[in-house]
């Protein structure tokens, strides 16, 4: 199981991989380019997790009913 942090801020996005011990770290805009560089990363480095995979399609879900991202509602 890959377990990939996301951090959001305003203009930004930091990825920080802890199972490859933070090793492993991506920058993206926002967060449609942020889920699918996890998702991208999880498959090359992890093959056969879909963790990434699960939260890219949650976070879409999300989006396309118009509720508030987890981040949002937390400020």
């Amino acid at each position: 199981m890959a377990h990939i942090k996301i951090d959001c801020s305003d203009s930004s996005v930091v990825l920080v991989c802890q199972t490859c011990g933070g090793a492993w770290r991506a920058f993206a805009w926002d967060r449609a380019d942020a889920h699918d560089r996890a998702v991208a990363h999880e498959q090359r480095t992890h093959p056969g997790t879909e963790e990434a995979q699960a939260a890219r399609e949650q976070w879409r879900r999300r989006a396309r009913s118009g509720r508030p991202s987890l981040a949002a509602t937390r400020r």
